[in-house]
């Protein structure tokens, strides 16, 4: 006899307009398997398996006192992977960039019209510009010290890199986003693609009705909307949302009691009609 397991509550999203269910994520499986020998990169220098430290910021890193730019000791080794290099390659934590990707090794565009901003949004966006520019910086500097890493780089901003990472989630709530992406952006980037190129440019193997097009994109639209809900959940909140579905035991009567009222407000604001407000009801994360 076996056990059926419910379905995990999406933590980044609002089920509502979008509904999960076995057979959803089942295909995104099924699509995936399809498609995994066409997404997997076919330069052999970004597949081999290198030691990465995925934590480097201020707090792990030790500096000479005396000449600040000579590091003396990293800590923090135990959540270190032995994996392919392209699924370690980001920028480190400290450069602490979260913005729109570069684009390649151009330097970014200085934002414009910033004096017709109020001060604060001013500031922020010249934050965000030299950010950037700092990002940028170190993009440049491994293209000229490390080729092999930077071609990790480049890897991570194609479909095929974001189809693979898209995957990891779809038990979780990516299912939606995957197909989406399969039934438009990929077919449109196949030929494209390294590894349908190196596989002899076989066809693309889906093909979808119109009824099934619909469906897709109603769903992805349907788990944006409750993508953007529960962000606006969190901003609103601030310190009071639970990170992690975990809060601070003196902040916990607090945040139980403001979640209870967003349930509300989502009932009588994003729910639209009766099957709507029973999915908010059924998946709600934070009873």
């Amino acid at each position: 006899m076996k056990a059926v397991q419910p379905l995990p509550k999406p933590p980044l999203t609002i089920v509502g307009r979008y509904i999960p269910t076995r057979a959803k994520k089942l295909a995104a499986l099924q699509s995936y398997m399809k498609l995994v020998k066409f997404l997997l990169p076919t330069d052999t220098s970004i597949t081999t398996s290198h030691v990465w430290h995925s934590d480097l910021h201020v707090e792990n890193i030790f500096v000479n006192p005396v000449k600040p730019t000579e590091i003396v000791g990293i800590i923090d080794w135990q959540s270190i992977a032995l994996v392919p290099l392209f699924e370690n390659s980001p920028q480190p934590g400290l450069l602490d960039y979260d913005g729109p990707p570069l684009n390649g090794l151009e330097r970014p565009e200085e934002p414009k019209n910033l004096d017709q901003l109020d001060p604060l949004q001013r500031a922020a966006a010249f934050d965000n510009y030299m950010d950037m520019t700092l990002a940028s910086y170190y993009q440049n500097l491994i293209y000229y010290t490390n080729k092999r890493l930077f071609r990790a780089i480049e890897f991570r901003e194609t479909i095929s890199y974001a189809l693979l990472g898209t995957a990891r989630n779809i038990l979780i709530d990516g299912e939606a986003v995957y197909q989406e992406r399969v039934a438009d952006e990929l077919e449109k980037a196949w030929n494209t693609l390294p590894g349908v190129q190196a596989l002899n440019d076989p066809p693309y193997p889906f093909t979808f009705s119109k009824e099934e097009l619909s469906a897709i994109q109603k769903d992805y639209e349907g788990m944006c909307d409750g993508i953007m809900c529960m962000a606006q959940i969190q901003e609103e909140m601030g310190d009071l949302f639970p990170s992690d579905r975990c809060i601070s035991h003196e902040r916990y009567d607090d945040a139980k009691e403001t979640l209870k009222a967003y349930k509300h407000k989502v009932l009588n604001e994003f729910a639209r009609d009766e099957e709507e407000k029973a999915a908010v009801i059924a998946w709600w994360p934070y009873d």
